[in-house]
Formats: structure tokens, sequence, C-alpha cells
């Protein structure tokens, strides 16, 4: 399952996300999974799945601008540290699969959002294995991997 996310993480970043063309019918290809597709849930070697591919981003980021603002008011408060880790991860998960984003920017930005994750809860699994599953996507395409 893996493969298939990075296959289709790739193909957007390389052409954009253009529908299937006739070249992959006669080649017997089937394009990438639609992003409302629900992936399996990750046994550690496969991407995590998504819960919120078509939510309203512009929300989830006001929700996680807020909760950003939150912990820096309360850095210690463990409520406070959940409610951004959630808000977080909902967030960037949605801006991977919006349509609206370009790939060139929605895949940088939901790699930073993740890294912010790991800076509150460095033992957070989620987050871990989607910065792994992007980084290895802009490797395989020879590309450096956004700061």
């Amino acid at each position: 399952m893996r493969s298939v996310v990075i296959f289709a993480i790739v193909a957007c970043l390389a052409i954009g996300c253009s529908p299937p063309t006739k070249e992959l019918a006669e080649a017997g290809q089937e394009p990438a999974p639609a992003p409302d597709v629900q992936a399996p849930a990750s046994s550690g070697s496969e991407a995590p799945k998504s819960d919120a591919p078509k939510a309203d981003v512009a929300a989830l980021k006001g929700a996680w601008t807020q909760a950003d603002k939150d912990l820096a008011e309360k850095p210690a408060d463990e409520g406070v540290q959940k409610a951004y880790i959630a808000a977080s991860l909902k967030y960037a998960e949605a801006t991977m699969y919006a349509d609206e984003i370009p790939a060139k920017e929605k895949y940088p930005e939901a790699l930073r959002v993740y890294r912010t994750v790991l800076k509150v809860d460095p033992a957070n699994q989620e987050a871990k294995e989607w910065i792994k599953t992007i980084e290895d996507i802009y490797a395989s395409m020879g590309r450096p991997v956004p700061e």
C-alpha cells in the first residue's frame, strides 16, 4: 500500500495531477486511487490512512494556527499539546490531499507541519510515517527534501 501512496504522490508532483491518458489505458495501467479512497490501517511499513481527504483546508489551517498560539502561551499544558497535535495532523493531511493546492506547495507545507508535531511529541508515529513517506518521494525523484 505504501508504494501506491508513494506512486500517487510522485505522480502528482511529476505531472501535476493530470487525468489518466490514452497511453496509460493502452498500456493496461490503472491510475492511482482517488484521494477519497481510504487506505488500510498502517502496519508500520505503509503510509498512514487518510481520514480527511476532502476537508476544508482553510478552516483546518485556522484551527492549527489557533492551536499554535495556544501552545505558545501554555507550552507545558498537556491538553494544549494534544489539541495542537490533533490540529496539526488534520491540517497536514488535508493539505496533502487538497486538489486546489499545487503539489509544489502542499507537500512542503505538510512536511513542515508534520515536523512541528515531532517537536511537541517526538514519538508521534503518524507524523514520523508521513515525514518518511514524503522524504522518500523527494529522494526517489532526485529532488532535494524541503527544509
